[in-house]
């Protein structure tokens, strides 16, 4: 966990980013709170990660210390797909009906999306 706190701040810094900017971007009232975390004095919620990740553009695996310099300065549809794979992480239905999907036909996949729409009706 130590890599994440230090790579909150790390990252920060490179940015040329206040602590008090980067609470505002995570949604936290206070400076002070970004300077505890920072010193590893709090735990982030799982879902803060994400938040973290997308103010300071870098993959949540950078945060956590799971990627190198390949997890920094990426794009938006590079956080969404990172936001989806936490998703899917935690719902392993989910996940088995996408891998189910992978290996059918455009045509299936329409129906399939037609029968899903009507069973939420």
């Amino acid at each position: 966990m130590e890599d994440l706190y230090e790579n909150i701040k790390r990252r920060r810094e490179e940015l040329g980013m206040s602590q008090e900017e980067l609470a505002r971007k995570v949604g936290y009232t206070s400076r002070s709170t970004i300077a505890r975390i920072e010193r590893g004095d709090i735990n982030i919620p799982q879902d803060k990660i994400v938040l973290f990740a997308r103010a300071l553009r870098v993959l949540p695996e950078y945060l956590m210390g799971w990627t190198d310099e390949d997890g920094i300065d990426i794009t938006d549809e590079d956080l969404a797909a990172a936001e989806a794979r936490q998703d899917l992480a935690g719902r392993p239905n989910l996940k088995a009906l996408l891998d189910a999907g992978s290996k059918l036909s455009d045509e299936d996949i329409a129906n399939v999306i037609r029968i899903m729409e009507a069973m939420s009706k």
